[in-house]
């Protein structure tokens, strides 16, 4: 029986690396793990109204369709990881060793 094993990583074509401000989830009825990874973006005004200048040029705005509305964030799922019980372990564990090694980074940054 062989004594080693060797894994390659290959990223596929369609492989793109997503910023992420959160997660969001929890568990499906097999007991997995499901994890929604999202970006937040405030939204931005649809139309603005602006004072036009008496030389032509674009003055103050006088009305934009969000100045009065509450804020409004939106999140947009960018992917979403479904895990068993021992992979979301696994993954746990390797996030837990990451922000370990990067405190440990900011710590010799001061």
């Amino acid at each position: 029986m062989a004594e080693t094993i060797r894994f390659e990583y290959r990223s596929s074509e369609d492989y793109k690396p997503s910023y992420v401000n959160g997660v969001h989830g929890g568990l499906n009825a097999a007991g997995d793990v499901i994890a929604h990874f999202f970006t937040e973006q405030r939204s931005i005004d649809q139309e603005e109204v602006f004072n036009l200048l008496p030389n032509g040029e674009i003055g103050d705005p006088i009305i934009t369709t969000s100045a009065n509305e509450p804020i409004q964030v939106t999140r947009f799922i960018q992917t979403g990881l479904v895990m068993n019980l021992e992979t979301a372990k696994q993954v746990s564990e390797w996030l837990d060793g990451q922000i370990t090694a990067l405190e440990e980074i900011n710590k010799g940054l001061k």
